[in-house]
Parts: structure tokens; C-alpha cells; sequence
């Protein structure tokens, strides 16, 4: 089939460069009618198409501008670039100019019978084609620019910019189950960072910790080629990736027990644009930017919830610090060597009762690759000071004061001191009930004994007291004086005996001594736990 298209609205110019205006003249086939578009850059007079069937104006929906565009993307000089193709070969399609004539013939690439294919005078195309790499040609007939192209936001009218956005190339050939290959000489290299963004759950007494990470994993494969990649990373992202190689981990805690997973939202595939994309291969239908997988990074952001059982020393409770540790293993990969770019704690570092103060990573790239992470705690001791050290003391000057009562007054001296004594014992269940049972003292422990020995001693002291007193009245001797019946009885008189008044020298020593000892025991107490807060 031949169609003779003649009478153009500005002379060729007998083909002479730069002397013509822009002739373009652009064919669309479907089934058997035929409609031609024409557009002139000089002349808004309708063409003299001899044997057409029905024709169309294209400046009704592109301008000329749009039009020089769409030429310049399209093609070289002298080339015809078929977009939508005929699923019949059409050949021998002749175009005529005043001094000019031009064949075409298009291939059979088969695109659902229809044909749309450009055909543009050499002479005006030549001035065009140093923008042609940078433009993306739609369907419609309109350009953008190349890196607009699949950016998540429709430049075309048509929205084709934004079709067939595969991200990554997979061949045939690509096995998933194989590692890839190292870039240059040596073992794969994967890049670890991990954001430990909150601590879910710290149980003390069940010896757990509850931790929500974010792993991100960098890697190069050199199997894969990428497609239109933005500057902006999150712009290249895979939507599916069940075909290529992803590193798998497992957990372990730092006793060997594998780590509780939570389910959680399934990780993100992206792509780093690293390097610059390859020339353009005008050898494919579309007009792509391809990059090479070998120099554009491969990033796994991987959302992880995990439950840890962890080794709490507690010797200096409550001024101690803790530390749990964890370790990752990849249990799909040979020949890898791990790089810890960087741990770091994101979340809010003051818990209920500990505080995060610090992480760290150590890489084991031995037989089985591996890094471990130490995530660091420190205790928040001003709980203890307001709830049990303070209300411990007042309870031990409670009953210190006893000793400031009447002699005479056993019974509320013994009452108050056993009160003291019975509420600091509850005190001390009460925290012991909130902190692991463990073989050895804690510092808790040992201050709580401590001042519960002292109520026991000022309860023994003042029984000591009360008995020296009661002795001490079974010796007194009522002396009368001897008078005459005349005279005026004389009263009685007391006269103490030799020894007596030991409880009360007792009772003043005891006033002396029992704050002596419990400041002396204070000072050495908190200057050792100081001392463990200081290492």
C-alpha cells in the first residue's frame, strides 16, 4: 500500500540544511483507515493530501513548540522511530515533498494494530539533536524531560511518563538463591546500619527486654541493571522483589537464646542512584535511563520487633548499669564481609526505672558472618532516694527517739520501737517484691539489714534499760526520821543506794552512740555506691 502526500505550505527548499522550515508529517494506521496528521511551521493552510480518507490538524492539541520538542526527542536525522506499532508489516510508505521524497518502512514489532511513527526532514532535525538524550517522548506525542520520567508525578497528558516503571532489570539467568558476586576481589560487602528507635518492654524481674529496630542493609549486585533513578532514594522503590537475592537474618541474645519476633510491616526495597546512568541505547523501544547494578547500591530498610532474654548483674541495685546484648547472623550468604557503619538509639532514652545511655556494634566476619550490638542502660536511683532510703531513715529516727522518753515509760518506748521495726521489715518486702530474687545481697539489701539491725538493737537497749531501772527500784530504802509524839511527823525520803542510776547513763550513751553509728554507716554506704556509679 503506497500513499502520495504532496502540496505543502512551504517549499523544501531542495533540501538544503537550516533553509527549510520544520516539516513534519506524522502517520497513524488503524485496521484499514488510514488518518494523517500534518503540521507546517509556516503555514496554518490545511495540506492537499491526495487519497487520504480522513485527516486531522495536530496543532489542535500540541503547539509548535510542543511539536519541536516532540521531534527532537524522537529521533536522528534520517530515522523513523516507531512508538505504537501494526501487528502487519506496512511497507513502501513514500513520502513526497516540492523537491523532496522520503520512504519509510515500518517493521512488524506488533503493539495491537495500530501505527504511529514520525517522520521528520533531515535538514531541521540536525539542530535538534543534542537535547534528544535529555527528553522523554510520550505517547501522546508531547516531550518531558528525561528525568521526570517515572518520578512518581504524571508530566505527560497521557501519564505515560509514569507506565511501565520497572525499577530493576532481573535476567532469565538470575538465580536468587545464589549470592552475587563481588564487585572486585574478595567476598560481598554488606554495609549495617541499625536504628533502634524505642525500647518496648525492660522486665527486670523476667529478665527480658523488648526492643523495635530498624535494619538497613546496603549491597551491589552486579546481575541487575536499574531503570530511571531519582536523586531522591525513596523515589526508587521495588514493589516487587520475590525474584533477586535479599539478605536473611536470625537473632540471638548474648546467652545463645534465639530472639522472640513480633510480626511487623513488611521491609522496603530500594535503590541508591550512586552513579550516572550508561549512554543512550537507541537500540531499544522505549526511551529508558539505565544504570549499572554494579555501581548503584541496593538498600534493605527492614522494620524489626524482638523480645531478648538478657543477663541483669544487680550486685550494686539500685545504683547499677546494665547491658544487653544481641547478635545478627546471615544464614543465606557465602563469601560476605560485614561493614557496622553505624548503632545508634533514636528513641526517648529515660525509661520507668532505667535509662538508655549509650550503644554499640562489633562485626565478626569468621567463618559465619555476624555483628553484635550492646545496647547500654544506667539506673535511675532517684526513685529509691524518695521511696525507701528517706522513708527507711525517718523509720530509724523514729524509733532512735524512744530513747528521749521517760525511763518510767517502758510500755509506749517498746510500742514505738517495735512499730518502727515491723513497718521498715514491710517496707523492705515490699521493695524486694519489685526487683529480682537473686543468690547474693544487693546494695538494696544490705542497707535495708542494716537499719533493721539498728531497730533491733535500740529495741534490745531499751530492754536493757527498763530492766536496769526495775533493779535498780527493788534496792531503794524508805528512811523515816524519829520524832516525838509532839512533834511533827516528818515526811518520807528516798535515799538511792549505792550503784543505782546505770539505765540512765546507759540511756545517754545510747542517745550518743546510735547516731554516730548510723552516720558512719551512711557515709561508707553511699561512698561505695558512689563509687560504682563513678566506674
Amino acid at each position: 500500500m503506497q500513499q502520495s502526500i504532496r502540496g505543502f505550505g512551504a517549499p523544501v527548499g531542495g533540501g538544503v540544511a537550516g533553509e527549510a522550515p520544520l516539516q513534519v508529517v506524522r502517520f497513524m494506521a488503524e485496521g484499514v483507515t488510514t488518518t494523517t496528521s500534518y503540521l507546517d511551521a509556516d503555514s496554518s493552510e490545511l495540506p492537499d493530501f491526495e487519497e487520504v480518507a480522513d485527516w486531522t490538524l495536530l496543532n489542535e492539541s500540541l503547539s509548535l513548540k510542543e511539536m519541536k520538542e516532540y521531534v527532537a526527542c524522537r529521533g536522528l536525522p534520517g530515522r523513523v522511530r516507531p512508538v505504537l506499532h501494526l501487528d502487519s508489516s506496512l511497507s513502501g510508505w513514500e513520502l513526497k515533498g516540492p523537491s523532496l521524497s522520503y520512504n519509510l518502512t515500518v517493521d512488524d514489532v506488533c503493539r495491537r494494530r495500530m501505527l504511529d511513527s514520525l517522520v521528520v526532514f533531515p535538514q531541521r532535525l540536525e539542530k535538534e539533536e543534542s537535547v534528544s538524550s535529555e527528553q522523554f517522548p510520550c505517547d501522546n506525542g508531547q516531550c518531558v524531560a528525561q528525568d521526570r520520567r517515572c518520578d512518581q508525578v504524571s508530566d505527560c497528558y497521557d501519564e505515560s511518563d509514569e507506565q511501565n516503571c520497572l525499577v530493576i532489570s532481573v535476567p532469565d539467568e538470575y538465580q536468587k538463591r545464589v549470592t552475587p558476586p563481588p564487585t572486585s576481589e574478595g567476598a560481598l560487602t554488606l554495609l549495617f546500619s541499625l536504628e533502634i528507635t524505642s525500647v518496648r518492654n525492660f522486665d527486670l524481674v523476667g529478665f527480658k527486654i523488648g526492643l523495635d529496630m530498624i535494619l538497613r542493609v546496603e549491597w551491589k549486585d552486579i546481575r541487575l541493571d536499574f531503570f530511571n533513578l531519582r536523586n531522591r532514594i525513596f523515589s526508587n522503590r521495588v514493589r516487587t522483589y520475590d525474584r533477586i537475592w535479599i539478605p536473611k537474618f536470625y537473632v540471638e541474645s548474648d546467652s545463645g537464646s534465639p530472639a522472640e519476633k513480633l510480626q511487623t510491616s513488611p521491609p522496603t526495597l530500594l535503590v541508591r542512584r550512586d552513579h550516572p546512568p550508561r549512554p543512550d541505547d537507541t537500540s531499544r523501544v522505549t526511551k529508558e535511563q539505565v544504570f549499572d547494578g554494579a555501581h548503584n547500591s541496593l538498600v534493605l530498610h527492614k522494620p524489626i520487633s524482638i523480645t531478648l532474654n538478657c543477663q541483669f548483674y544487680l550486685r550494686t541495685y539500685p545504683f547499677d548499669d546494665q547491658q544487653c546484648s544481641f547478635v545478627y547472623f546471615l544464614y543465606n550468604g557465602n563469601n560476605v564481609s560485614f561493614i557496622l557503619n553505624s548503632v545508634m538509639f533514636t528513641g526517648h532514652p529515660q525509661l520507668l526505672e532505667y535509662e538508655v545511655v549509650g550503644t554499640s556494634g562489633v562485626v565478626n566476619n569468621s567463618a559465619v558472618s555476624s555483628f553484635s550490638v550492646v545496647i547500654k542502660f544506667t539506673n535511675q536511683f532517684g526513685y529509691y532516694v524518695g521511696n525507701a532510703f528517706l522513708p527507711s531513715i525517718f523509720l530509724v529516727i523514729i524509733c532512735y527517739l524512744t530513747f528521749w522518753f521517760s525511763l518510767d515509760d517502758f510500755q509506749d518506748r517498746i510500742m514505738v520501737s517495735l512499730t518502727s521495726l515491723l513497718v521498715l521489715t514491710g517496707l523492705m518486702t515490699q521493695t524486694s517484691q519489685s526487683i529480682p530474687k537473686t543468690a547474693y545481697l544487693k546494695l538494696i539489701d544490705v542497707w535495708y539489714i542494716a537499719l533493721i539491725f539498728m531497730d533491733f538493737m535500740i529495741i534490745v537497749v531499751l530492754a536493757v534499760i527498763e530492766n536496769l531501772r526495775q533493779y535498780s527500784s527493788s534496792r531503794e530504802v524508805k528512811v523515816m526520821r524519829i520524832h516525838n509524839k509532839h512533834e511533827q511527823k516528818a515526811p518520807f525520803v528516798w535515799l538511792p543506794q549505792p550503784g543505782l542510776g546505770v539505765e540512765r547513763k546507759v540511756n545517754v550513751i545510747s542517745i550518743v552512740v546510735f547516731p554516730l553509728a548510723c552516720i558512719i554507716f551512711i557515709i561508707i554506704y553511699f561512698a561505695i555506691s558512689l563509687s560504682y556509679i563513678a566506674n
